[in-house]
């Protein structure tokens, strides 16, 4: 579905979520083929055209982090949000979203992280 609509141009996901928890990452896993070209997060934030703005770590209400790349390739991309914090609250209690965005104003796809502990939390 991501590759269908965001074809040409530059397109970034932008990964935004509550007070709680502190530190929620957000990664890109580049695969080429069945193998790993690179993966986009906090100390990687370069990976050819694609690239993470800001690690932050003092909660969503201090600002989103966003992946953006900056020209279509062929490999498979693999976004994710992971809680790096470890504490009591669970990525199901975050209310993070991620918003990605085309070329133009009517390319936009919203998805929220589960709210259901049984979703997991990663």
């Amino acid at each position: 579905m991501f590759y269908s609509i965001f074809q040409e141009g530059e397109f970034r996901a932008v990964m935004s979520w509550g007070t709680n928890p502190d530190d929620l990452d957000f990664h890109d896993l580049i695969f080429d083929g069945p193998n790993v070209e690179c993966e986009v997060f906090y100390s990687n934030k370069q990976c050819g055209d694609v690239s993470l703005d800001v690690d932050n770590t003092q909660g969503g209400d201090n600002g989103p982090e966003t992946i953006t790349w900056n020209a279509p390739d062929t490999f498979t991309h693999l976004v994710y949000v992971y809680d790096f914090t470890g504490g009591p609250t669970r990525l199901f209690e975050s209310g993070a979203h991620v918003t990605f965005y085309g070329p133009g104003d009517d390319a936009q796809i919203d998805v929220d992280v589960p709210t259901d502990s049984d979703a997991g939390e990663r």
